[in-house]
């Protein structure tokens, strides 16, 4: 198996305590590494859950900051088929606007439901 140095950056105090800890299991840090990559791969995940409780706020701003993209997104899509769906009524019922006010109420009430928080 050929193999590649990789390097990454890692706080010292952390790179230590999970040494310590590894070698009370027998192994060093690129064993463990390598088990934890190996892990992912056969698992196509992480190989262990994660629970809310363990997120840092470093890791909650980054899931906010995802989540806010993601709702940008779903926001851009909605207002797209709302424009789609005005241009569908008004091309076959003419402006009633009863039928556009209550189309965009109701999207307005899904696109409510897809946000993520």
């Amino acid at each position: 198996m050929a193999t590649i140095d990789y390097s990454f950056k890692i706080d010292t105090n952390l790179k230590q305590q999970a040494e310590k800890v590894f070698a009370s299991l027998g192994f060093n840090l690129d064993t463990a590494l390598s088990i934890f990559l190996k892990q992912s791969v056969e698992k196509q995940s992480m190989p262990f859950e994660i629970k809310e409780e363990i997120l840092n706020d470093e890791t909650l701003e980054d899931k906010m900051v995802f989540n806010n993209q993601i709702n940008n997104n779903l926001l851009y899509y909605w207002l797209l088929l709302l424009l789609v769906f005005i241009v569908v009524i008004v091309a076959n019922n003419g402006f009633n606007y009863i039928l556009i006010v209550n189309t965009v109420l109701n999207l307005v009430k899904a696109f409510q439901h897809t946000l993520i928080i």
